[in-house]
């Protein structure tokens, strides 16, 4: 995949490729995620991979601590940014990946009315 980076500024940015995304190193019930969710979307592999992992980190951080060193640990949250041209799906799997989760959100918005 190829990347043509648009003359926004001085700096010289050439246009680069990057290596298919390693879906086989993800764990094995993410990647059947982002493999089942490979053909039911046209969408880059490491597109649907971070959204995966996205709401992989949403559902558990608040049942799990990583201790970074001794009195330093905090939720095992992960951040992402997707950059990615519009028409590129980066919605449609957003939509497959957070639809519990907004489910969930909807559902504590309606018991505190």
């Amino acid at each position: 995949m190829t990347y043509e980076i648009q003359q926004h500024s001085n700096y010289d940015i050439q246009p680069f490729s990057l290596p298919p995304f390693p879906v086989d190193a993800l764990p094995p019930t993410i990647r059947a995620a982002v493999e089942e969710a490979m053909l039911a979307v046209e969408a880059p592999a490491a597109l649907i991979a971070s959204s995966a992992l996205a709401a992989a980190s949403l559902a558990t951080q608040t049942e799990f601590n990583v201790q970074r060193d001794v009195g330093l640990d905090g939720p095992i949250s992960l951040y992402f940014i997707t950059i990615a041209e519009s028409g590129e799906r980066k919605s449609a799997v957003d939509r497959l990946f957070f639809k519990a989760a907004r489910e969930f959100e909807n559902a504590q918005e309606l018991e505190e009315e």
